[in-house]
């Protein structure tokens, strides 16, 4: 997937040359448009098609179920990048138009605290969108992987529309979880998506298969006794999305450092729940069978995923 995203956004300007001619295109047309063309690449990439059935197949629903999924997901992901193509049209006019919040009280409970609050979502929906309509609200920082050349042009253009984040590949992190805490204690907001994938993360479950998982979140909210709120981005229709934020997570009261894999497990029985709400919309099933280690303990090396 990463290999047609990088022929939008690969070459200097090319980001830009995208969005500039797509914005010409009114959304009532590119809306049949783009799901047309998320037909034809379902129909077109055998092996890419074959990768998201099988890993949908092994998560559990039926071969037959896993098909539909797979073919929604393909429409929701060339959506998808029409939207971030288009993002400072989108939302500098109509953004707060095209998002709304659910349970929203459960954050503003968590902030009188005066601790700060952890928001923890998967790749789920326009996560982008979901972030930028935070950041209008609190003060948010985030985490982000931008090393990449295909993803780079995406996290620098919503950085320069206010989306405050650090860059994982490039933050030391031991300067990265210090930018955190300060942030926390400011009363701000940090908001972790909690299904990055790395061979040196925690080892843990998801899905019920071994893998690694970050534990930043685990962490965070141990030592500082802060509530984890988890928080679902998903597409309702057409181009609007629904930010659901579920009751928090108080893991400071079950565990200590010494069980940071047993929280970091707790979150992902978390993460899989909002997955399964809307799974042709969480963004990793094109890549997740790198994820699996190789040994039931966990001992295995994992691959990269990309």
């Amino acid at each position: 997937m990463y290999d047609w995203l990088a022929r939008v956004t690969a070459g200097e300007g090319s980001l830009g040359k995208w969005s500039r001619r797509l914005e010409t295109i009114p959304e009532s047309m590119a809306l049949p448009l783009f799901q047309s063309a998320g037909w034809v690449l379902y129909g077109y990439d055998r092996d890419l098609r074959e990768r998201v059935r099988k890993n949908l197949g092994e998560w559990g629903p039926s071969r037959r179920f896993a098909k539909q999924i797979s073919r929604r997901y393909f429409t929701h992901l060339a959506v998808l990048l029409y939207e971030l193509l288009c993002a400072d049209k989108f939302l500098n006019r109509t953004g707060d138009e095209r998002i709304a919040i659910s349970g929203e009280h459960h954050l503003k409970e968590t902030l009188q605290r005066g601790k700060g609050a952890i928001l923890f979502a998967p790749h789920t929906g326009n996560f982008f969108y979901c972030y930028w309509y935070l950041s209008r609200l609190y003060p948010c920082l985030t985490v982000a992987t931008a090393g990449s050349a295909e993803l780079r042009p995406l996290y620098l253009r919503f950085r320069n529309m206010g989306c405050e984040g650090l860059d994982y590949d490039q933050t030391p992190p031991i300067t990265l979880m210090k930018r955190l805490r300060n942030h926390l204690k400011q009363n701000g907001v940090v908001f972790l998506l909690g299904d990055f994938w790395r061979p040196t993360f925690q080892p843990s479950r998801l899905f019920g298969k071994p893998t690694r998982s970050p534990s930043g979140t685990a962490v965070l909210s141990i030592e500082g006794e802060i509530p984890v709120i988890p928080c679902l981005g998903t597409r309702t229709r057409d181009y609007r999305h629904q930010l659901t934020l579920y009751p928090p997570l108080h893991l400071y009261r079950r565990y200590d450092r010494t069980r940071i894999r047993e929280a970091v497990n707790h979150l992902n029985i978390q993460l899989e729940q909002m997955i399964r709400e809307q799974p042709e919309q969480w963004l990793y099933w094109f890549d997740v069978h790198h994820r699996w280690e190789d040994s039931a303990d966990n001992n295995g090396t994992g691959r990269e995923s990309r």
